[in-house]
């Protein structure tokens, strides 16, 4: 559970500077969409196993 609880921190924090860095060339709905997109599968991908 810790490593789960790890990983989250890690990839949340990296989402600041990552959205910095790809911001100017893709706006602001780029990376929205992106983040959108990579929630979504990831839910889709769990939903059988959690049953939600």
């Amino acid at each position: 559970m810790f490593l789960a609880g790890l990983g989250v921190v890690v990839l949340w924090a990296s989402a600041f500077p990552a959205i910095r860095v790809a911001a100017p060339e893709l706006g602001v709905a780029g990376p929205s969409l992106a983040r959108l997109v990579v929630a979504a599968v990831a839910l889709a991908l769990l939903e059988p196993v959690l049953r939600v």
